[in-house]
């Protein structure tokens, strides 16, 4: 974000300190869907991360934290994310929206696959359908 950032006000020759507000609701809104997304993939992932050395600690598998909490702590910072994103531009709220959604399932996908593929997950078929809807509709924004 902060690459693009940049060359959005070199290009346009804006002066930052002329669009600070929008920089930081931009910045904060973007760490906040960033983070969202993290705690949904948390949630998503509870079955796999339990039999997984690396992540089986995680808040979400050990009980520290409820699905029902998890899901209100990743819905507050989806929803006030994409507020502030909003408020600094709608367009960036969109792409924030969109993006997360997309990205979080591809990723998960690719890093995921040979995993799912071994252990016979149906997890792949139900996101992959989902961001391939998305992706064909991205040109018509």
């Amino acid at each position: 974000m902060f690459a693009g950032l940049s060359v959005a006000l070199y290009t346009n020759h804006i002066n930052p300190l002329d669009k600070i507000a929008e920089i930081i609701l931009a910045i904060l809104g973007s760490s906040l869907v960033i983070g969202a997304a993290g705690t949904l993939n948390n949630i998503y992932d509870r079955d796999i991360d339990s039999i997984m050395d690396r992540v089986k600690n995680r808040p979400t598998v050990t009980g520290a934290i409820t699905l029902a909490q998890a899901l209100w702590l990743g819905g507050g910072m989806s929803v006030l994310g994409l507020a502030l994103l909003w408020l600094a531009s709608p367009l960036a709220a969109l792409f924030g929206f969109f993006g997360t959604v997309r990205l979080f399932s591809r990723v998960y996908n690719v890093v995921q696959a040979p995993h799912n593929l071994q252990h016979g997950n149906r997890k792949l078929e139900r996101s992959d359908a989902a961001t391939d809807w998305l992706g064909s509709h991205y040109i018509r924004f």
